[in-house]
């Protein structure tokens, strides 16, 4: 039954004996609607977070029930809407995730369906100052890098058009010749090896410059 309504089938049994003598029963069959589950799964990409689109186009369901294999609450809904998972993998390892849909009708027929999502290791850019970051010019800066991720690679930006590639910069002097304090906004961007990346920035202040003369 391919149809959204209860179909009835009348099934027919002829007996004939070597004598010719027979005999009919009639009964009925009842096939309830069909019931095929069937979703999409849209990205951007398989860094960590994933942010899922999951349009649901099932075929006679009244009830439908999502899985996302993540350790997160199920869901149930009663209308074939499209479902967003956000999925997140905090390990230092690829990690895949399996998502079911059972769709079912009031007859209790159903039927499943399931898709995997395959997340990149977590980025998460994060760094912090090992000598003050406020002073007097010249300001000579010490820095920690605390990201987390595997394989990483770093970028720094330190405000005043210099960079570097180090994993912790040391002796990073920021220089004020004017009569203002003078905040240099420092940005480390942490990236793997499959372009997943995270950004940070923090502030240095270095103070108005003092000219004895």
């Amino acid at each position: 039954n391919r149809t959204d309504q209860d179909t009835s089938y009348i099934v027919s049994l002829i007996t004939v004996s070597d004598y010719s003598c027979s005999d009919t029963t009639i009964d009925t069959v009842l096939v309830h609607p069909y019931v095929k589950a069937i979703f999409g799964l849209e990205f951007l990409n398989n860094c960590s977070p994933l942010d899922a689109r999951l349009p649901n186009t099932s075929k006679g369901g009244d009830r439908f029930d999502w899985y996302f294999g993540d350790g997160s609450n199920d869901s149930v809904i009663y209308t074939p809407d499209t479902m967003f998972h956000q999925f997140v993998n905090p390990s230092n390892n690829d990690t895949t995730y399996y998502i079911k849909l059972v769709a079912s009708n009031f007859e209790l027929c159903k039927d499943s369906m399931t898709r995997s999502v395959t997340l990149y290791p977590l980025v998460i850019a994060a760094y912090d100052f090992a000598t003050p970051n406020s002073g007097c010019n010249p300001l000579s800066v010490d820095f920690i890098n605390n990201s987390q991720g595997k394989n990483l690679t770093y970028l720094w930006d330190f405000g005043d058009g210099s960079n570097s590639s180090n994993l912790n910069p040391v002796n990073k002097v920021f220089e004020n010749y004017t009569s203002s304090d003078r905040t240099f906004n420092v940005q480390l961007t942490a990236t793997n090896p499959f372009g997943c990346d995270s950004t940070v920035s923090r502030d240095v202040i270095v103070y108005a410059f003092v000219d004895a003369n």
